[in-house]
């Protein structure tokens, strides 16, 4: 929940690709629920979001890298003004792997 009052939850899929060891690649998926609150209308309750996510993975399975995605609806609402998203990120693991 945003200062706004706007909620979104999803679900979805993810794929780790290994062009080598230390670099990793994920294309992504998922589908959820929208409530604008006081922000932005995307059209429909009903959202979608597909992304890719690229990261270099130390030894000791940090990641640091970025991940890009477009949310939209599909067109299944009166309106489809789509969203994307840049997020640059470091990943920490909190168990043994």
């Amino acid at each position: 929940m945003t200062t706004k009052k706007q909620v979104y939850a999803y679900g979805g899929v993810s794929l780790d690709l290994y062009p080598n060891p230390h670099f990793v690649i994920a294309p992504n998926f998922a589908a959820g629920y929208y409530n604008k609150g006081d922000g932005k209308d995307l059209g429909f309750p009903l959202e979608f979001r597909s992304g890719i996510e690229a990261a270099i993975k130390f030894t000791n399975q940090m990641r640091i890298g970025a991940h890009i995605s477009h949310t939209s609806n599909a067109s299944l609402g009166r309106k489809n003004p789509g969203l994307e998203t840049v997020i640059f990120f470091l990943a920490i693991p909190l168990g043994n792997s």
